[in-house]
């Protein structure tokens, strides 16, 4: 069990991190592709039933270097 763990801790610091670069070429500044993977997480949990939905909002661009995925979060992507 502790094995299974384990692994998928690695797996979920992996995607993490494959996340932050992946928002760093989309051309997000340091601090909102760091919390592009939390974002993309949450939305996650709100789309897990529409997957076309899920994967527009994690392709989404920066707006001015900006995210703009926690504001749409916010006003009920998914819903």
């Amino acid at each position: 069990m502790e094995n299974v763990l384990k692994g998928v801790g690695i797996s979920l610091v992996v995607l993490y991190v494959l996340l932050t670069i992946y928002h760093l070429s989309q051309g997000f500044d340091w601090g909102d592709a760091l919390k592009g993977g939390f974002l993309d997480a949450r939305a996650f949990l709100s789309c897990w039933n529409d997957w076309g939905e899920l994967s527009d909002f994690i392709s989404r661009p920066a707006v001015f270097g900006e995210d703009i995925g926690g504001v749409a979060l916010d006003l009920g992507i998914c819903k």
